[in-house]
């Protein structure tokens, strides 16, 4: 059995626990804690290096968690990174825990061939999801995620035979032909680009044999080959990024802005562990044509940009120094001749390939908050540490502190991990017919088990329940306080200054929606700010001109209009339709009517709940507005932030209402 729990361990992650989607959930979140805390408890490393770091090297580690401990406790989000800071001493404990699973030769190819299986079963799993639009991205929940996952197990797939029986050492070949196959099906250039990686890699090495001079000139026209290749299949979008006009390429750079941004303002500790998603909404400087309005960033999609934000240089510096020491001890017993066999299970190599071709796609494309990914990047850590034994030998016993960390990690876990139990709970009770107050019990539970979530309070105060103080609403918005839907969640029962500030606060962090814009219009329209207010909402949203509040009240739009004539840095086409749009007579009063709604967490993909929080989406209506059906959709005028000619701040920063003062993050 033991030659398997890595094959196992991965199988759990890839296709439950540590998938985007169903990783959220609280039974899958649990037994995948569990999983790693019990990897720790009996697979920790004798000697307090699971890395194989060397005597020198191995306190690297524990620098390397020192400072992470430091940047999250001064973060001001110290709650967004709590569980990652308890569970990231197991993750060092994979690689030891495979090298106590694989102690001989024939351990070794018994973990293969199984992973080998799971593989093939996870390819032909993607590959069938390609064919329905729904579950495209399938097992783990996003293409990219697959590829990431893909292209870091092909070269050992490739390189290694699985046994001295053909069947199973066919298993391994064709489960990399079949990764392979899944990474172009996705059409990622990233994932072109990680296979073109291993392909020069394996070239070289190939090169560098002897006995393969002879293969020189087939090298070489294979390396031309693989060019062509990429240059038809991606080259209209080589030239689209080269030219600065690819959308996800801009999309992109929108996040890295953001995330450069706001590393330069706390660069040497960073805003700490899980902060991206709670404060990058500071940074965040959406593009029109490009980001969408409502868009949920909860990644930058850039490990080591995002990193540099969250542990800063101090961090970065020392994960650098890690990989270094570890790459430089692989090599060195490849080039001390014990590991020559690139084809050998024992041979480190594929594995360092397949870790740099990882870490290429993740340069521009990986999301640290999906666990999958990071447990089967430890465990082809854990392969690369070569066996060479024969017969296999009782392993020694786990150090006692990774046992002991085992203990106290899981007992610091329970709140939290039950917590999200009673919030899913409470969760499915409001979408069946559940005794009355279920739902207020499930989470009043969950809020006093873990009450720095904001999440939780959030929700609490959108119930409006005799439960919980409407404070509860501005504190979920200071532990989160870049995320612009929880402020407008918090704020639907807000009152006074509180709700006006919560809804500023939406309108500032996420310029391209509108339901906070209208609703700040709503609480005062004879202000003098009104005008302003509406004028943002109608030009992100131009349906709100056959508003019903805004039918009676003639001043207003004209007031509203003269605002859109004179607004800076949009198309003047569009201002002087929505202008005319505001001064024509109203409509006779008595057509349909319908509601402009913003709804949150409808689609799992583009859920606050998921992206920002990483919990169950909770379907919730949070600001409905009454309009007129046929005047609405009659009204064939665009919103400025879907306009690739609006100016980038025209609905952004930096805006300011009339005797208004910026909201800060302080």
């Amino acid at each position: 059995m033991r030659p398997f729990l890595p094959a196992l361990l991965l199988g759990l992650f890839w296709g439950w626990s540590g998938t985007f989607q169903h990783g959220v959930s609280a039974v899958a979140a649990g037994v995948g804690v569990l999983a790693l805390l019990a990897a720790a408890f009996w697979g920790g490393s004798p000697s307090l290096d699971p890395l194989g770091l060397g005597p020198k090297g191995r306190w690297l580690l524990a620098l390397l968690y020192a400072s992470v401990i430091a940047s999250w406790w001064f973060s001001p989000v110290s709650r967004a990174g709590w569980t990652s800071v308890v569970l990231l001493p197991s993750f060092f404990a994979i690689p030891a825990m495979v090298e106590r699973c694989w102690r001989s030769s024939e351990d070794r190819r018994l973990g293969h061939s199984s992973i080998a299986v799971g593989l093939l079963v996870l390819a032909s799993w993607s590959g069938a999801a390609t064919i329905f639009p729904d579950r495209f991205g399938q097992p783990l929940g996003h293409h990219l995620l697959w590829v990431a996952v893909a292209i870091s197990w092909i070269p050992w797939m490739l390189a290694n035979g699985t046994s001295t029986w053909p069947p199973l050492r066919w298993t391994s070949r064709v489960a990399g032909v079949a990764a392979i196959g899944t990474v172009l099906g996705t059409g990622s250039l990233l994932g072109a680009a990680g296979l073109f990686v291993i392909g020069v890699a394996f070239g070289l090495r190939l090169g560098a044999r002897t006995q393969a001079r002879k293969f020189r000139w087939p090298l070489i026209l294979g390396f031309l080959g693989s060019l062509a290749i990429v240059g038809v299949g991606w080259g209209s979008r080589l030239l689209e990024v080269a030219a600065g006009v690819d959308s996800s390429w801009l999309a992109r750079r929108t996040y890295w802005e953001a995330g450069l941004s706001g590393w330069l303002r706390h660069p040497w500790i960073g805003w700490g562990p899980g902060s991206t998603a709670w404060t990058l909404g500071f940074d965040l400087r959406p593009r029109p044509g490009i980001n969408p309005a409502g868009e949920v960033v909860g990644d930058l999609h850039s490990v080591p940009l995002q990193l540099l934000r969250e542990v800063g240089v101090v961090g970065v510096l020392v994960i650098l120094a890690v990989l270094w020491v570890w790459t430089s001890r692989r090599m060195n017993s490849v080039g001390n001749g014990r590991e020559q066999s690139f084809d050998s299970l024992s041979s480190p190599l594929p594995s360092l390939i397949g870790l740099i071709a990882a870490g290429f796609v993740g340069s521009a494309g990986v999301t640290l908050g999906t666990s999958g990914i990071w447990v089967g990047l430890a465990v082809l850590v854990g392969a690369a540490i070569p066996t060479t034994s024969a017969i296999p030998d009782e392993p020694q016993p786990p150090h006692l502190l990774f046992r002991a960390y085992a203990v106290i990690a899981a007992l610091l876990l329970v709140p939290s991990l039950w917590a999200t139990g009673e919030y899913t709970a409470a969760v499915r009770a409001s979408s069946r017919d559940a005794p009355e107050g279920a739902v207020n019990r499930h989470l009043a539970h969950a809020l006093r088990l873990d009450p720095n979530h904001p999440l939780y309070r959030a929700r609490a105060a959108a119930l409006d329940s005799t439960l919980f103080l409407n404070r509860v609403g501005a504190e979920s918005g200071r532990e989160a306080p870049a995320s612009a839907p929880y402020w407008l969640l918090a704020a639907s029962h807000l009152e006074d200054e509180a709700r006006t500030e919560a809804l500023e606060r939406a309108a500032r962090i996420d310029p391209f929606d509108w339901a906070a814009s209208f609703s700040r219009l709503v609480e005062d329209p004879d202000s003098p700010e009104a005008a302003w207010w509406g004028a943002h909402a109608v030009l992100v949203e131009p349906r709100l001109v056959a508003a019903d509040f805004l039918r009676t009240r003639t001043d207003l739009r004209r007031r509203i209009a003269s605002e859109v004539e004179e607004w800076p840095g949009v198309a003047a086409g569009l201002r002087v339709a929505l202008a005319q749009a505001l001064t024509d007579q109203v409509p006779a009063s008595g057509g349909p009517g319908a509601n402009l709604v913003q709804t949150w967490d409808e689609v799992p993909m583009t859920s606050p709940s998921l992206h920002l929080f990483r919990r169950t989406p909770w379907p919730t209506d949070v600001v409905a507005v009454p309009v007129d059906l046929d005047w609405a959709e009659n009204l064939a005028i665009p919103s400025a932030s879907v306009l690739l000619s609006t100016e980038r701040d025209a609905l952004g920063r930096p805006w300011c209402p009339v005797g208004k003062s910026h909201v800060t993050d302080k």
